[in-house]
């Protein structure tokens, strides 16, 4: 019973921390000299950073075998007469611990990947917080990013490739060589010879998603085969977006 319990309260920190991020943003937009207290929702704000220092308490209180613990925090005790400063510092400690424990419930939870697959899903859950796309591929990569953890390669390997085909209709042209084509001329693709690696990349994985859709009733990846087209779709939007980028320019 303690992996369905522990998930719930997962689920908690995940939305513990969607929201700290939201009121740090929010925060980063106010002026500079108001005071916290003179900041909408600043009440709403203060409970928000209460319940993710009781979460990171919380958590430290598990007693599981190898479940690392983050620093104890203490509550703020006069945060409503604090300048903003203080108060987005404040909000950046929480946020620091408690994706911490976000990232250690991810490594206990994760159903018998390999130290090197839990690795890498960890690196690309950090760069997802980067990457600047819509908000409607953002989602398909979390979704994504949680089939790759849940041990659901088929889900991962298929939600991948619909981003990849998705992201490179973006580019016009009647093939992907010819999509590659402009990725060089604007610069976003080295084409040097010690750089073609990433002309490799593109085309391979331009090739392998079209398959993946194209070809469902036979496409079953491995772990590996599943992370490798995720980290493809991580690469291939950011190429994407650099790209967009340059033709409005």
């Amino acid at each position: 019973m303690v992996e369905p319990i522990l998930s719930v309260f997962h689920q908690r920190v995940k939305r513990g921390i969607k929201r700290l991020i939201s009121f740090k943003t929010y925060i980063h937009r106010c002026r500079s000299d108001e005071s916290f207290k003179s900041v909408d929702w600043y009440k709403s704000i203060i409970n928000e950073t209460e319940e993710g220092i009781n979460l990171i308490a919380q958590y430290n209180s598990l007693e599981i075998k190898n479940l690392v613990k983050v620093k104890l925090l203490h509550k703020h005790e006069t945060l409503s007469s604090s300048p903003l400063e203080e108060v987005m510092l404040y909000l950046r400690e929480i946020l620091r611990e408690i994706q911490d424990v976000d990232s250690y419930l991810n490594y206990f939870l994760m159903p018998n990947l390999s130290e090197t697959e839990k690795g890498k899903i960890d690196i690309l859950r950090k760069d997802l917080d980067n990457l600047e796309t819509e908000e409607k591929i953002i989602k398909n990569l979390k979704i994504a990013l949680m089939e790759a953890e849940s041990g659901h390669e088929l889900a991962c390997g298929i939600i991948s490739a619909r981003v990849i085909v998705e992201r490179l209709e973006k580019i016009d042209g009647p093939s992907d060589e010819e999509r590659l084509a402009k990725l060089i001329a604007v610069g976003i693709i080295d084409n040097k010879e010690s750089s073609k690696f990433s002309s490799k990349a593109f085309l391979d994985a331009a090739r392998s998603s079209r398959n993946s859709i194209s070809h469902k009733n036979d496409f079953f990846p491995t772990g590996a085969e599943s992370l490798s087209i995720l980290a493809s779709a991580f690469r291939i939007v950011e190429w994407i977006s650099k790209y967009q980028k340059s033709v409005e320019k």
